[in-house]
């Protein structure tokens, strides 16, 4: 088998019915699998793939486990040399996988790859990043990124500067299309759990890196992704956002540096507080004004769990 495609669905069931609708309208040369891991879906996904995609091997959860335990669900029943993790809202342009597949293997080492990200409407969809670091956090806390966007230190951490259009080798790239050759999972393990949903991508690409194996962009090849299908609930978003970025640090900082990131981190919160706050006000968009309340929510949580070595609890998740 030269790939397995991996697909977690938790209630996007007409956008999972156009990610399996692009992969069958395009024939590859690669021989594949499809596997989707539902995640206790509640709007008829599920059974969308049992009685129309009869060529898809379905893993039915009883409940959301999130994102990372169920997509190692998926590659522990999958058999392929390359493995793909697909997010359910995506679609796909033809050849898609054969062409990231081609590309890894020129490279000629175990690895990982990511593509071009777009969003809908065809905008570049930003889809690499560089590891969180002190530097990074200040950047993003006091919102220097935006101010200075092409600044080669302070929009390191989004890679503001970095060149869409050559592929290049990167810290980590978003996990909405990850090509991993199986040797990085034999080598370093699945996802680790712990990420219920965001940086867990992060978190694999740092550890691959440790582990001598490089992580690569691929330009050639443009992925439609409806960002936020299954995370439309703000306040988990945040939640879930700044709750891996804290279970990072605790994962692979210690000391100062470990209370330093989660410093800057809760200062950026709540700087977020007033500007969103203010900005909802002056614009009159209620958006800005919820991001406020879920920002400042979130502040009262999230600093319990880290202190206690534990990460943001997952029973906010919304059936």
């Amino acid at each position: 088998m030269d790939l397995s495609i991996i697909i977690v669905s938790f209630n996007t069931r007409e956008l999972l019915r156009t990610c399996l609708d692009s992969l069958r309208a395009h024939p590859s040369s690669l021989v594949w699998e499809i596997v989707v891991v539902d995640n206790g879906s509640s709007d008829g996904s599920a059974d969308l793939v049992e009685q129309t995609y009869r060529d898809v091997r379905l893993i039915r959860n009883s409940a959301n486990l999130g994102f990372a335990a169920a997509n190692n669900i998926g590659i522990r029943n999958s058999t392929g040399k390359y493995v793909l993790l697909l997010n359910s809202d995506t679609e796909m342009p033809a050849s898609a996988c054969d062409d990231v597949v081609r590309f890894l293997k020129s490279r000629g080492e175990i690895g990982l790859a990511g593509c071009t990200l777009r969003n809908p409407d065809g905008s570049l969809q930003p889809s690499v990043r560089s590891f969180p670091s002190v530097i990074n956090l200040i950047s993003e806390s006091f919102f220097l990124y935006r101010i200075f966007p092409r600044s080669s230190l302070f929009g390191r951490y989004y890679m503001t500067n970095f060149d869409c259009s050559k592929p290049g080798q990167v810290d980590w790239v978003m996990g909405a299309f990850l090509m991993i050759h199986r040797g990085v999972f034999e080598t370093i393990g699945l996802l680790d759990e712990r990420f219920f949903m965001f940086g867990e991508e992060a978190d694999l690409c740092y550890r691959a890196k440790q582990a001598g194996m490089a992580t690569w962009f691929f330009p050639g090849v443009n992925v439609v992704h409806h960002w936020g299908s299954s995370s439309k609930n703000g306040y988990q978003r945040v939640l879930w956002t700044k709750g891996s970025q804290l279970l990072y640090f605790q994962k692979h900082f210690a000391g100062p540096s470990r209370y330093t990131l989660f410093i800057l981190l809760m200062i950026g919160m709540l700087l977020r507080v007033p500007l969103y706050l203010l900005r909802g006000m002056f614009f009159w968009r209620r958006e800005f004004t919820l991001d406020a309340y879920y920002y400042a929510r979130a502040l009262i949580t999230l600093p319990f769990h880290f202190v206690n070595g534990s990460i943001y609890p997952i029973n906010v998740v919304q059936r």
